[in-house]
């Protein structure tokens, strides 16, 4: 009976609650469009801001220009990389080039709400923007540019 007590202790000490919320670890996922694949873990180590978009949700777009700008002048302290759920891959290529964002830091999903990245982040809750520190973990949620700078030089 105490081993019992003990190893369900020691699981629970050991798991890493990995959740779209903060303080716990951002799901780690993969998304692909055209020669470019992004995967988070490959990211550890640095600063990954983490934004989901449409041009169905204007709040959600506006915070991809506005991350994007802002971790451009971070000279590569920060990751920004952005997935985006609108109807069409020919309306995302128009509303990249209309808001003047580097296709590099963007990835179409297809899936769209189907997807698995979609799940893993609970998107359906709302398309939101992390921020995930060194370690993967999320420390905060749609931060405005002053709490981004603000976490990035802990």
């Amino acid at each position: 009976m105490i081993l019992v007590v003990l190893l369900s202790f020691s699981s629970a000490y050991n798991a890493q609650e990995i959740d779209g919320k903060v303080n716990s670890f951002a799901p780690n996922i993969t998304v692909s469009d055209n020669d470019s694949t992004f995967t988070l873990s490959k990211e550890r180590g640095k600063y990954v801001v983490l934004n989901f978009w449409s041009s169905d949700n204007p709040e959600s777009r506006i915070r991809n220009i506005s991350a994007y700008n802002a971790t451009e002048k971070t000279n590569n302290e920060i990751v920004f990389v952005a997935v985006n759920y609108d109807r069409s891959k020919t309306l995302f290529n128009e509303i990249l080039q209309v808001d003047g964002i580097d296709k590099r830091t963007q990835f179409f999903d297809e899936d769209g709400t189907d997807s698995e990245v979609y799940k893993q982040f609970r998107l359906d809750k709302g398309l939101n923007c992390y921020l995930i520190n060194r370690d993967g973990k999320i420390i905060a949620v749609n931060p405005d540019l002053e709490k981004l700078t603000e976490l990035t030089r802990q």
